[in-house]
């Protein structure tokens, strides 16, 4: 039986944590750099406008078929730097740019989850990089002019919109960019669009403890680039993906484990157990996993005990709930009308409420709290690193997801309804939505605080007899056989709006639904909370 006593604690002390998250205040820590990615050789870039007419100019000097041409500046590598959460939402809900917390023309010398700039504070965003169209208007966001480009045409492009002359002057001048900048890496050969063109795809998966064996994660969006140009795909329920465009040469493959609606990030910078930026969400750095660079399929299987299978199983039960079937409930809070991304930083810190280190009992594995997150304007949940099975994992965020999401269903009444309606409903999604993948999925309920009044009011659990639980200790012995039961998961949510008692809770449910065993509803309600 899995244990359910997880501690949620509903913040009250907004104003003291903003008050305390002042950057002065944040000076005087150091940084946790661990999984910090470490830059490299800066490399000379070949598609700079001035490296590109130098090509030309080569090219023309000895050949005599070399077509009349004029390079020109067709995009722009610019590189931002946002001041707030509103900036970074400006730029992250951009879909036309391809944006990168590396810059586009270092190496990377050591391999980690994530990359910050140092030079800059822990506590806020770092660079972001991108190539852009040089006739798009740039966002109003700090910005600073990297280098002015000439992107050759794509070898997709190529071959939809050029005949065989114009594809073969394109691939010579890419190639002697290339050469004059030190950068063909080795292989001297000519690569040409029609001859050697690949597209990018691949399997991912992940090791799952449950099923003992490596298992999809669908929703990933796996990036290939190559220089400026990205090309990205979607996995789909088997873990496969196919990227939308071709290479002639190796790309770099990665995965950011960020999709529109939310992002997996890591707090590492912050310091560790420090309360005054523990609530930091945007300060937090999106992970990611860096793969190889080559031409052909990738495959990756995220390995047992990995930081990045604790990133790829956290993302996997955050795609379920933003983008899978969920049986009518409503999404967890959405990127739109102002409101940021979700964040769901990942701890690997087992840390409580207001960075208590002590592994007892009240110690918590994930934490969402709305007034804290309204004081700093991001949305944000954590999770902390545990040694739980990979179905408890997926379970907790599920979970801390429906208690956001019922903050999003009606922000005003969330601080003013009773803890338990709060805490036995994120318990009944997690139970919910996590059979959906696992069948056997099983929660040890409590009366009181974590119930099971969800699971009682869907199929029943036939429970007979149970202490009444509280935080204070065990006590109140009550006999009860479900009898109720029918109400669908998403009648059950609604029924929660405008509720902030748990009477109102039944009277709702009452009078929306045409239900067999509402009669039955006032005894399953009074066991579960009443002792």
């Amino acid at each position: 039986m899995k244990t359910g006593f997880y501690f949620l604690f509903i913040g009250v002390f907004a104003g003291l944590l903003l008050t305390s998250c002042q950057k002065s205040e944040l000076k005087e820590y150091q940084p946790n750099t661990e999984g910090l990615m470490v830059l490299g050789e800066k490399l000379e870039n070949p598609y700079s406008v001035a490296n590109m007419q130098q090509a030309y100019s080569n090219l023309k000097s000895a050949k005599a078929d070399i077509p009349d041409f004029n390079i020109e500046t067709t995009h722009l590598y610019v590189r931002f730097l946002p001041e707030n959460i509103d900036e970074l939402s400006l730029l992250e809900n951009d879909t036309t740019l391809q944006l990168s917390e590396i810059p586009f023309d270092y190496e990377v010398s050591q391999d980690g989850y994530f990359y910050h700039d140092l030079s800059l504070p822990a506590n806020e965003p770092t660079w972001l990089y991108a190539a852009i169209e040089k006739s798009k208007a740039l966002p109003a966001v700090k910005h600073e002019l990297l280098s002015e480009l000439f992107l050759p045409p794509t070898p997709d492009e190529l071959t939809k919109s050029y005949n065989d002359k114009w594809i073969g002057f394109f691939d010579l001048l890419e190639h002697e960019a290339l050469k004059i900048t030190g950068n063909l890496e080795g292989d001297t050969d000519l690569k040409t669009t029609k001859g050697s063109s690949w597209q990018p795809k691949g399997k991912i998966t992940m090791w799952d403890d449950v099923e003992n064996d490596y298992v999809p994660i669908e929703f990933v969006e796996v990036e290939a680039r190559r220089w400026f140009q990205t090309i990205k795909g979607i996995t789909d329920v088997n873990g496969d993906y196919v990227c939308g465009g071709t290479f002639k040469r190796a790309a770099n493959y990665s995965i950011v484990w960020n999709r529109y609606q939310f992002s997996v990030n890591t707090n590492n910078l912050r310091t560790t157990g420090d309360p005054r930026v523990y609530y930091l969400a945007v300060g937090s750095k999106r992970t990611r996993y860096k793969g190889p660079k080559q031409i052909g399929d990738w495959n990756l299987y995220l390995q047992k005990g990995s930081v990045s299978l604790f990133h790829g199983n956290i993302f996997r039960a955050a795609a379920q709930y933003y983008y899978g079937n969920i049986s009518g409930l409503q999404r967890p809070p959405l990127n739109i009308n102002g409101r940021p991304k979700m964040r769901i930083i990942a701890s690997l810190e087992v840390i409580g409420t207001f960075g208590n280190t002590d592994p007892s009992p009240i110690n918590t594995y994930a934490e969402h709290d709305p007034d804290a997150g309204a004081a700093i304007n991001p949305s944000w949940i954590e999770i902390y690193y545990t040694y739980i099975n990979s179905d408890e994992l997926y379970g907790i965020v599920l979970r801390e997801l429906a208690y956001a999401s019922l903050f999003a269903l009606n922000e005003g009444e969330f601080k003013n309804r009773e803890t338990p309606m709060i805490l036995s409903w994120g318990l009944g999604v997690e139970l919910f939505l996590t059979r959906k993948l696992y069948p056997t999925y099983s929660i040890h309920y409590s009366r009181y605080d974590y119930s099971g009044i969800v699971e009682d009011l869907t199929d029943g659990i036939k429970t007979t007899s149970s202490n009444f639980h509280s935080y204070y200790g065990e006590f109140g012995y009550k006999a009860y056989q479900d009898s109720v039961s029918g109400y669908s998961i998403s009648q059950i949510e609604a029924s929660l709006n405008n509720a902030t008692t748990i009477e109102r809770w039944i009277l709702n449910l009452k009078n929306s639904y045409v239900n067999e065993t509402e009669d039955k509803l006032d005894k399953a309600f009074s066991y579960w909370f009443y002792y």
